[in-house]
């Protein structure tokens, strides 16, 4: 009998520092997944900010045939999401536009400021 008691007193310390080791592993699961998640919120913004800046870019270039001031126009961003924002302002005499974009997702958040050289116009 006493051989019996034994036996089941070795398998609940088993039992319970198998169940320590996996409360650990679910623990470092847990902050390996957080960390995974912030360094995709900041891929994301940075893909977007990307792609607000070219489409920026792409607008100004098919925009310079028409005359506009030197006012700064604020394009339609829904595709890109809620928090995300872009500004163009040509520049007719320097042939340049200035594009700010602005991207948050989660944590991440990225504003850039460029100006860029736009191609001259050829009249025909």
């Amino acid at each position: 009998m006493k051989k019996r008691t034994k036996q089941k007193g070795f398998t609940m310390i088993l039992v319970i520092s198998m169940l320590s080791l996996a409360s650990m592993q679910i623990f470092l699961l847990g902050r390996w997944m957080n960390l995974m998640l912030l360094q995709t919120n900041f891929e994301y913004a940075q893909n977007c900010q990307r792609n607000l800046l070219e489409s920026g870019y792409q607008w100004a270039c098919v925009q310079k045939a028409k005359s506009y001031s030197n006012d700064t126009i604020v394009l339609n961003t829904e595709m890109f999401g809620q928090n995300t924002s872009l500004n163009v302002n040509l520049n007719s005499r320097n042939n340049t536009a200035e594009i700010q974009s602005h991207c948050v997702k989660g944590n991440a958040e990225l504003t850039r400021s460029d100006v860029y050289q736009t191609p001259k116009i050829v009249n025909k």
